[in-house]
């Protein structure tokens, strides 16, 4: 018998009974009903800022990385490099990208939010960002630190399983059919 506290606290104080959740569960419990959230708060993004799930993944990835090439962005989108390129010229059409001459080397231009993308991204996120912040200022730095690890072994388990490298690198093979992915 497994005995662990219940996710809902009744009043200042969890209840215990035989059938509560381990704290293992509740805790999976949570990340499962987060991603779902996460996946709504995605689609309300994407209505906000009337773009298709690429475009919304290179504006994610560009307002919490900066920068990046066209070939970085081929590794982490589900397109081809002529599709990256049909979208990026789209992403840079309605204001939302620029291009940036790489200061490293002269050769290659980066890709970054421009200062209307920001604010629309902004915008998208809503009060999202503001409130997380909020929750996250509430925690001690050892919860933080602890809810990082978590949350970073997390995101390395699902990018292995979805056939990903965890820094972003190997695109998932294309599946039989993909007519981005042909040619």
């Amino acid at each position: 018998m497994a005995i662990a506290c219940r996710p809902e606290p009744q009043g200042s104080a969890f209840v215990v009974t035989d059938d509560s959740p381990t704290a293992a569960e509740s805790a999976r419990r949570s990340l499962a009903r987060f991603e779902l959230a996460a996946i709504r708060q995605r689609n309300v993004m994407r209505t906000r800022l009337g773009l298709g799930d690429d475009e919304l993944t290179t504006l994610l990835y560009l307002s919490e990385h900066g920068q990046l090439t066209q070939g970085q962005l081929v590794a982490i989108s589900t397109l081809t490099r002529s599709g990256v390129g049909a979208m990026v010229n789209r992403l840079e059409e309605a204001g939302l990208i620029e291009r940036v001459q790489d200061p490293h080397d002269k050769r290659v231009r980066l890709l970054q939010l421009s200062a209307r993308g920001s604010e629309r991204m902004r915008q998208a996120r809503g009060a999202y960002d503001g409130k997380l912040a909020e929750l996250l200022g509430e925690l001690p730095a050892s919860e933080l630190e602890a809810l990082t690890r978590l949350l970073s072994a997390a995101a390395d388990a699902t990018e292995q399983d979805a056939g990903t490298e965890p820094d972003g690198g190997q695109a998932p093979a294309s599946a039989q059919g993909d007519w981005r992915r042909w040619g």
